[in-house]
Order: C-alpha cells, then structure tokens, then sequence
C-alpha cells in the first residue's frame, strides 16, 4: 500500500533513523475543553482504563472505520512523549508507533544498567538483593511509589548476568498480588475492597454493604508449562455465592539473543535485524490472550 506523502518524505529522507508516532486520542493536564478537544488526565485515565480492557480492544478491532476507531483507548500524553525521547535516544528502534501498545511498551524502556557483566556474583551482591526482596514484600507500604520503584530497578540491576528470565523455570508457579504500590482504577478498586483499615465507621458500614453483593476473595497468577501458559484467578463471592474467573493467555519469548555469526558466506539478511532489537536479557515476553472461564464454562470472545 501507498504511503501517505508526508510518510513517504520522512523514510525517504532518514531511512532507518526515523519513527513516526500515530496515537490514537491524546490526553492530559487538568484543562477541558472542546475546541480544540482536551480530556484532563483524571478523566482520560479512567476512560483508558476501561477502554483498555481486551473485550472492548478486541470489539474494535473487529468493528470498521469508525466504528471501531471510536472504542479505541486514548493514550495518555506523557507515554507520547516518553516514547518521542526514547526512539529519540535509541532506546526503541521502532520505525512506526501506531497503537497505543506499541507507544506504552516504546515509553517503559530504560537504559541498560546492569551492575555486573559475568555470572560472578558477590556475597555483597546476593545480601542486597535479599534485603531489597524482604522489603518490597513486607514493608512496601512503608515508601513512596517512587521509592518501590527505584528498589525494584535496584533489584533489576543486580540479576545475576547468567539469569534469562524468559528460560528461568523460577517463575513457574503461583504469584499472589501486592497492591502496595500506587494503583490503576481496576486495582485501586479491589484494594478498597481487600483493605479492612485506615477507613471511619462509615466507610466501613459501606464496605460491608458491598461486600454482601460482590466480596473480593482473592487474586492471584500461576504461570506453569515451562513459563508458557499464564492463568490469573480472581476468587469473588457474587450474593454469596462462590465464583471462580480465570482468564488465560500464552507466552512466548519476544526475540531471541543474538548468535554469534561466523566470517564464512558473507551473505546478508534480507530483513536486518538492529543489535538492540535482540533480546540478550532474556527479559521479554510476548503475551496472548487465549480465553476466559467462569466457573468452569469457556467463554466466547472475539478472536
């Protein structure tokens, strides 16, 4: 298919040093407005949220034109920009932005930080990376989301070189969610709803209300089949009635390392790959929607 002319430009004139970003609704800020459209972040992250959901992603891609441009989750702006920076910096070789995941996963890279560069590892090393564990699961709620979040890249950092998360069999198993952090909508809602303290006589007479419609008993992920296969159980009590829902997704390693390529041949790829595109971590998953079951009973959504 054609370019648009303004496409066709920029690949021409930078080649492969180029990005262009197609986002879908932009939102942010605290102003409203209509002309020109301004959604507030309050507002818009609510709306992200919801639209956001796989159903409602799934409905629109399945809709035509406008019909399903109208379902599309807005983006909020600072992922925008924190994707312009990092293609800017190199950090994301992608040559077209044009979903909201793709500028989510563009705007969550990092540098490469890494404390060590071979699988040695000192009694130091392995004494922070306890110490940082013990604290983020226990005494989390003790530090600011920041705080968390500069322990948890900490924690990153001292991975041993030789571990490949993505081929590491530690992460099969159950996984049991902490909401210490600064929520989204969805989890801020099921931490009121977990979180019996820090709350008057009221809220907790309203809690108890709710509770006898919808209670929350749990939730947790277990990841099993050679970290392959993912299901996340949600445990509720629906009029005090047990109801299990189990969504299910695949995964799959998101590029493999780089080998090493002999002097022999000198052919070339017809589809070069950049060096930074190779998942040398081991850290990338790419993760698909397989289905929802309800009690038991499969049910159908949009493939």
């Amino acid at each position: 298919p054609r370019l648009p002319t303004a496409e066709r430009l920029i690949e021409a004139t930078f080649e492969r040093k180029s990005c262009i970003l197609k986002p879908t609704f932009i939102y942010g800020g605290d102003a409203f407005g209509i002309d020109p459209p301004r959604l507030p972040t309050g507002i818009g992250s609510i709306i992200e949220a919801i639209l956001g959901l796989y159903p409602i992603q799934a409905t629109s891609e399945a809709l035509p034109d406008v019909l399903g441009v109208a379902l599309e989750a807005p983006v909020n702006v600072e992922s925008v920009a924190g994707a312009m920076v990092n293609a800017a910096l190199g950090l994301d070789n992608s040559r077209v932005l044009d979903s909201r995941e793709d500028i989510l996963m563009a705007a969550s890279k990092r540098p490469k930080n890494r404390t060590t560069t071979n699988n040695a590892e000192s009694p130091e090393m392995k004494k922070r990376r306890d110490e940082l564990k013990s604290i983020l699961s226990e005494h989390a709620s003790d530090y600011t989301p920041e705080e968390n979040f500069a322990m948890l890249e900490e924690l990153e950092r001292l991975k041993p070189a030789s571990m490949r998360p993505t081929e590491e069999p530690l992460l099969n198993g159950r996984w049991d969610f902490c909401f210490d952090v600064e929520p989204d909508v969805g989890t801020g809602f099921i931490k009121d709803l977990f979180e019996e303290g820090n709350s008057n006589n009221g809220q907790q007479q309203q809690r108890q209300w709710i509770k006898k419609i919808v209670d929350f008993r749990g939730v947790h992920m277990e990841i099993g089949d050679g970290q392959t296969s993912i299901r996340l159980v949600v445990s509720v009590a629906v009029f005090e009635k047990d109801v299990t829902l189990i969504l299910h997704t695949s995964l799959s390693p998101a590029m493999p390392p780089r080998k090493s390529s002999s002097s022999g041949g000198g052919g070339s790829s017809s589809n070069p790959i950049d060096d930074d595109d190779y998942d040398n971590d081991g850290t990338m998953f790419m993760e698909k929607f397989e289905g929802i079951e309800l009690n038991g009973f499969r049910l159908p959504y949009p493939n």
